[in-house]
């Protein structure tokens, strides 16, 4: 790539982000343009210093971190809170790659996360040998003291509660 080029590139990043600093009424629109223009441009030249330096220009009343946020779910970088910049992970198959479709269709201040929930089974699966074990010794047991009707009303909801992960899993598989 040409030298010229990477040089009118970063001006346009330098002169968006220049902007920014002094005015807030399009803000959102100019970060967002910014946004864009920093991927294209980290993406072609490897050089992610634009987005430190957009969070560097942002006034302290903004949308940090929506934006952090935001830069990392669309690019391959991770945001780091501590330091305050933006870094591209050393492994590169755990790289994300540059969303362009979201950040030409969302812009930041739409855009939602979706935390992932994760459950290990192989817990549930502790707790249904336990609930089993129990309702064993029950049925072996020559004596039952305690409360009987709170015990199965328990096992009843534990059951309950694993049910649904076991038919999820069933159709997984």
């Amino acid at each position: 790539m040409a030298k010229s080029d990477q040089s009118k590139s970063r001006q346009a990043i330098m002169g968006r982000i220049k902007s920014i600093k002094g005015r807030g009424k399009t803000l959102d629109t100019d970060t967002q343009t910014a946004i864009k223009l920093c991927a294209v441009h980290s993406k072609k030249y490897g050089d992610f210093t634009c987005f430190n330096r957009l969070i560097e220009a942002l006034p302290k009343s903004s949308k940090t971190s929506a934006i952090t946020s935001y830069i990392s779910d669309v690019t391959p970088l991770n945001f780091s809170s501590s330091k305050n910049v933006f870094s591209l992970p050393k492994n590169k198959e755990k790289r994300r790659p540059y969303d362009f479709e979201t950040i030409d269709a969302t812009p930041f201040w739409e855009y939602e996360t979706t935390k992932i929930k994760k459950v290990n089974v192989n817990n549930l699966l502790i707790l249904s040998d336990m609930i089993e074990k129990a309702l064993k010794s029950v049925a072996d047991a020559d004596e039952i003291t305690g409360d009987f009707a709170q015990f199965q009303s328990r096992v009843a909801e534990y059951k309950k509660i694993l049910k649904p992960v076991v038919v999820e899993t069933k159709k997984a598989a």
